[in-house]
């Protein structure tokens, strides 16, 4: 079947033989075959093998480009080939945005080497996605340019103090010795970390400090790290009212009266419901707990605000929302936020449910972690590590005692002590050192490197 009348048709097969631990007979491909659609029809001479062709191609790009162990709107490598260049649906702008961002004119190197992650010119499997890698002029053969970033993403980028920290650090990612599939699945995974710290800090000076936990983590160390997430969904939220006010006010709606924003806000409370098969759709049904919430909230929040137009943004916050979740989006803002954290392997508990989220990163989180931050294979001490991870993430594990604690006071994070902080960094010492990254001498010092 490989050595067909087209050439390339060979390439599938080799592709195959050459994936670690198979080969052209092995059952687990045979039975990949079967699920092929239309291979049947293809192998029975009624479909056209060019045809097929272009469906292993899809499938085979479709495997290579989406990665649905994390959020689904980041692409495992958006600026690989053109379709996350143009119309990938699943992308909704943010690979393109980090793609965009990440490659530099004058350094062309971190965008250079990730393509060469992919698939190298002399791989098979890069003469079988070279229609993919390439733009979509039939004439060019070989992978398109390198994309640029736009005036407005260079302005969002400028403005966003944690956006260029994790420019920065996958810069520093791409270029780190791994094999392919290491690069790409750490790039993943610290592009999606950097997109929850960038929606989480906005254009904020400095980042949210984030408690990371031990696997065996203190009471007050969770307290701690459920207090530092709540406080930056807080801001997100904030982040939003402010969007609203400033909407409102262009719309020359900043001082009207108490009827006038409950009348404003009437169409945010109304909950379309979808009407049964054969049935006309039924007038929209106004949300009555929504509706009271906004009423109790906007009483409250007049005592507390400058204005009353403050006062009615901020209440109507949450269910304005709530109102663009069911109408553009899977879920509000900040609801995005926590499935990103929780998809990401961040959060604990890992499954949604109720009650206080802290941060416990899984063993994958700081696998792309260290080498964002390490340069080679040179050594650096705990302490200098979590330094460099506070300063450019605000990611904080406890291994900077006294000035962790000020850090998280500051943020108005109360109730960890030092003991609390002291037991943490030391259990994520230990569990870097079972990752293989971390070693400790009789002196008693924790050094940490990208690999021994």
């Amino acid at each position: 079947m490989w050595k067909s009348s087209i050439p390339e048709w060979e390439l599938v097969g080799q592709v195959f033989a050459a994936h670690p631990g198979r080969n052209v007979k092995d059952p687990i491909t045979a039975q990949h075959l079967t699920e092929l659609p239309a291979f049947q029809r293809a192998v029975h001479g009624r479909m056209p093998r060019q045809v097929v062709l272009d469906t292993w191609r899809q499938r085979i790009d479709d495997v290579l480009s989406q990665d649905g162990s994390f959020y689904k709107g980041i692409s495992t490598l958006p600026f690989t080939h053109w379709r996350h260049l143009s119309s990938d649906w699943s992308d909704q702008g943010v690979g393109k945005l980090l793609a965009h961002l990440v490659v530099e004119e004058e350094n062309p190197g971190p965008a250079v080497a990730l393509r060469n992650a992919l698939c190298r010119e002399e791989d098979p499997l890069h003469r079988l996605l070279l229609p993919l890698l390439r733009t979509p002029t039939p004439e060019q053969q070989k992978p398109g340019p390198l994309p640029q970033a736009t005036s407005a993403e260079q302005e969002l980028l400028a403005r966003s103090p944690t956006l260029q920290a994790i420019v920065g650090v996958l810069r520093h990612l791409a270029t780190a010795p791994l094999t392919g599939p290491e690069l790409l699945s750490r790039f993943t995974t610290m592009a999606t970390l950097g997109i929850w710290l960038h929606l989480l800090n906005g254009n904020s000076p400095q980042p949210t400090p984030l408690l990371l936990c031990a696997a065996n983590s203190t009471d007050g160390a969770r307290s701690g790290s459920q207090q530092a997430l709540a406080r930056a969904g807080s801001r997100l939220q904030k982040c939003f009212t402010a969007a609203l006010m400033e909407e409102l006010s262009n719309r020359g709606m900043d001082d009207l009266s108490t009827d006038a924003y409950a009348a404003w806000g009437q169409e945010i409370f109304e909950a379309p419901k979808s009407p049964k098969k054969g049935q006309a759709p039924k007038p929209p049904k106004v949300d009555q707990e929504a509706k009271a919430r906004f009423e109790l909230d906007f009483e409250q929040f007049t005592i507390s605000e400058a204005s009353l137009f403050a006062a009615a943004c901020r209440a109507l916050t949450p269910p304005a929302s709530e109102r663009i979740a069911k109408k553009k989006a899977a879920s509000t803002p900040l609801g995005s936020v926590n499935d990103l954290g929780r998809h990401l392997g961040l959060y604990w508990p890992r499954r949604q449910g109720a009650g206080a989220r802290s941060l416990r990163p899984t063993a994958a989180l700081y696998d792309a972690l260290v080498p964002s931050l390490l340069q080679d294979k040179t050594p650096v001490s705990a302490r200098e590590f979590w330094r460099l991870a506070t300063t450019k993430l605000g990611l904080i594990s406890g291994e900077g005692g006294p000035e962790d604690l000020a850090l998280l006071t500051r943020a108005g994070i109360n109730g960890v002590t030092l003991a609390d902080l002291k037991r943490n960094a030391h259990d994520v010492r230990d569990e870097l050192t079972r990752l293989g990254y971390a070693r400790t001498y009789a002196d008693d010092v924790t050094m940490i490197a990208t690999s021994w």
